[in-house]
């Protein structure tokens, strides 16, 4: 694991003090990011002005009234997370993200994958109703992938199965038994169910953990 975590103590005794809300945002575009939200464990969804089908992702911990700082050890990119009553600032410094482009909201049909995007500001995100996370996070189509599917998505899992270690060959858009295989040896390493099939959550989950854990150096 190559992304290191740690948290800060960031009030004292008789500060105020806030609970952890469900979801905080960007209250308004901030310079090339549209929309930005956080939920309560830490996944941030952002997109950036007028490529609202385009999503970025990657995540850091919350602690409540602190701060969590994470960074990557081999190419020094960092992110750290201020929780208090204000919201949470997010404060990132070439961390890398991952994404994903959707061609059809429809019919799912899209790219993922990294592309060298970083993050680099200071952003204020003010809790939100928790309908405005669902809302940007929702434009991930809610597919499930299992044996025999063929789909651009599979291209992107399998490259990120393979970044891990869990996948042998090159990536297709078929999901076959070498997939089924690596997804399986994939959810029993973070301690899911091995049922072989992928849905947004595990896809998001592996790209993340694409980015921050498995490659890089």
């Amino acid at each position: 694991m190559r992304l290191s975590v740690f948290a800060i103590a960031l009030v004292s005794a008789g500060a105020a003090q806030a609970e952890i809300e469900d979801c905080y945002a960007l209250e308004s575009p901030q310079d090339k990011i549209g929309e930005m939200v956080v939920t309560s464990d830490g996944d941030m969804t952002y997109t950036q002005k007028g490529q609202p089908n385009i999503l970025y992702f990657s995540g850091c911990g919350v602690a409540e009234n602190d701060v969590v700082k994470c960074s990557i050890e081999c190419d020094g990119g960092n992110m750290s997370y201020t929780h208090s009553v204000e919201g949470i600032e997010v404060d990132a410094s070439g961390f890398r993200i991952e994404t994903m482009q959707f061609d059809s909201i429809l019919n799912g049909a899209g790219r993922d994958g990294a592309d060298g995007e970083v993050l680099y500001g200071v952003f204020l995100l003010k809790p939100a109703p928790v309908e405005m996370c669902r809302k940007v996070n929702a434009r991930m189509p809610d597919i499930i992938l299992q044996a025999g599917d063929v789909h651009p998505f599979v291209a992107g899992l399998e490259r990120n199965l393979l970044a891990g270690g869990y996948f042998v060959g090159g990536a297709d858009t078929v999901f076959d038994t070498r997939t089924t295989d690596a997804v399986k040896a994939y959810q029993a390493d973070v301690g899911l169910e091995q049922t072989g099939h992928a849905d947004r959550a595990l896809m998001r989950r592996l790209g993340v953990d694409t980015m921050l854990a498995f490659g890089g150096c």
